[in-house]
Order: C-alpha cells, then sequence, then structure tokens
C-alpha cells in the first residue's frame, strides 16, 4: 500500500513538471508515440514514459534540455545501429566492441551496454571488464545535442572498479595496459567511438552539476570528477555545468617522462590502435542494413 502511494506520488510529481514545459512536453509524447524502439522501452519499463521529468544528466538541465537530449540519443541510435544490436545493447547482455590481452596475458573485453533501465545518467555505458566479468572501469553517457542542434556525447558519470571488485583487478590491468590508468584507456576509447560516430564534441558533467551529487543515499555513488577533466584539458562552461574536452584525446606525462619511458609509450600506443581498429570495425558491423529500395 504505501509502495503503491509512493509510485502514485511520483507520478503525480512528474505530471506537474510536465505541464510546466507543454511545448517540450508535447514534443517527448509525439516522439514516443513516433519512434519505434522508444515504444520498445516503454513495454520493458513504462517509468521511461517520465524520465524528462525527473532528475537526469546534468542539474542544470531543465525539462526542454532532457527531451533534448533523449530524443537524439534515441533517434540517433536508431541510425546507426541494427535492430538485433539495439537488443543485444538495451535488453542482452551488451555490445562486445573489442576483445584483446593484456601483458600478463589476461584477457579483456570492451562492452556497449547500459546501467539500468532508467538510470539517470544516461542511456548508454561503455565498460571495459575482464573475461571473468570483473568490471575494470565504465562510463554512461547520452548521445544529446547542443541547443543549436549539433551532436554531442554528454557524459554523466565515468568510475573505476565496484566496491565489490577486489583491487587487485585494477592493479592487474593498469600493469597489462603498460602502466596507462585504465580510466584514461576508457576516455581514449570514448575519443573513438566519438569519432567513428562522427561527433566532434565530448562534454563532461562537472561535480558540482552531476545529477546525484550530494543526492541523499546516491551521494556515496558520486567523485570528484573535475580532476580528471582538468587533466584531460576539459574548460568548464559555468553556465551549462559541463567540461568541454580538447578535440583530440591528450593526456600529459611530462617530457622527460615521455623520453624516459619511449618504449612503454609505444606499447601503450599499439595497444590503444588496436582496440581502436576492432572498436571500429565493431560499430561498422551494428549499422543496420540498407533496404534494397534504398
Amino acid at each position: 500500500m504505501a509502495r503503491a502511494a509512493q509510485a502514485l506520488y511520483k507520478v503525480s510529481e512528474a505530471l506537474i513538471v510536465a505541464l510546466q514545459s507543454p511545448k517540450a512536453s508535447f514534443r517527448w509524447l509525439r516522439f514516443l508515440w513516433s519512434n519505434q524502439f522508444a515504444q520498445l522501452r516503454l513495454r520493458h519499463n513504462p517509468g521511461f514514459v517520465v524520465k524528462p521529468f525527473k532528475r537526469y544528466l546534468n542539474s542544470n538541465y531543465k525539462v526542454p534540455d532532457r527531451v533534448r537530449s533523449l530524443v537524439s540519443h534515441y533517434e540517433f541510435a536508431l541510425e546507426r545501429f541494427s535492430g538485433g544490436h539495439l537488443d543485444s545493447i538495451y535488453f542482452g547482455a551488451g555490445l562486445i566492441l573489442a576483445e584483446f590481452p593484456g601483458k600478463s596475458g589476461a584477457f579483456y573485453r570492451v562492452l556497449l551496454g547500459i546501467h539500468s533501465s532508467c538510470h539517470n545518467e544516461g542511456e548508454m555505458l561503455l565498460k571495459i571488464q575482464t573475461f571473468k566479468g570483473d568490471v575494470v572501469c565504465f562510463a554512461i553517457f547520452t548521445i544529446g545535442s547542443s541547443k543549436n542542434g549539433k551532436l554531442q556525447i554528454e557524459l554523466g558519470t565515468i568510475q573505476g572498479q565496484s566496491r565489490n571488485t577486489d583491487f587487485s583487478v585494477t592493479a592487474t590491468a593498469t600493469r597489462d595496459f603498460h602502466a596507462l590508468r585504465p580510466i584514461h584507456l576508457l576516455m581514449a576509447i570514448v575519443y573513438s567511438v566519438a569519432r567513428n560516430w562522427k561527433i566532434d564534441t565530448i562534454v563532461c558533467v562537472a561535480t558540482r552539476t552531476h545529477v546525484n551529487h550530494l543526492n541523499g543515499a546516491n551521494a556515496l555513488f558520486c567523485r570528484n570528477y573535475d580532476t580528471l577533466w582538468k587533466q584531460l584539458g576539459g574548460q568548464l562552461n559555468f553556465d551549462t555545468g559541463f567540461y568541454l574536452l580538447p578535440f583530440r584525446f591528450t593526456y600529459g606525462i611530462g617530457v622527460n617522462q615521455g623520453r624516459k619511458h619511449r618504449s612503454r609509450h609505444r606499447r601503450r600506443t599499439e595497444l590503444k590502435n588496436e582496440i581502436f581498429k576492432m572498436v571500429e570495425n565493431s560499430l561498422t558491423r551494428a549499422l543496420p542494413r540498407k533496404s534494397s529500395t534504398q
């Protein structure tokens, strides 16, 4: 009884928010009726209908911003993935983008999937995990669009291994990646995915505008993102609450360190290029087939 009352309260609360932005709300409802995959998402989780009327991705976002990002994401997803691949990403074990051995001989996998059906940090999850299934690190993002309609990767979170994973997993992965931190490798892969999709802009939520920042129990899930974004050359836009990353992935290792470890730097580059090629091939195979009438 209490749970039903709580659910009813959440629906009524979402309805009030929707009525405050009628134009954006109408766009969302029209999108739900016209987008086949959105309808499939609704059948799997009816709560999807109120997603833009609750906290989502960036605490600065209002209903029109959330609708813009969500509609952009699913319209793009239908253009870039076949039905079978979308099923794998959203309702299955995920789409394997790359599989590669580390320095120790242990194997790793790059997967594209989701965190949960109505997660509020983004619509897709990109992760590196071991063949045993231990998650090394992951990022959650939405393929949104700016107010001028330009596509952009909107990164809602990036996390290392979970608390249930032995710390040795990260330590081993770092050695296997030739002393490259797993999160930095993951960000390089995010860039690779964005380029494959012909998306030039990557924005990352700032700590203060993270959707779960100091938000009840979810505060435990939040980290200080700003340090990482600054390391990667990100510039904070105070109006949007996003860090804009440079056009190319860069991570300064220092001139002296680069000279001292040239062979290690070369092996890192070879590893990344190998992964990028596999990611490119996997995303190309995932494209929907053109009909014979086209």
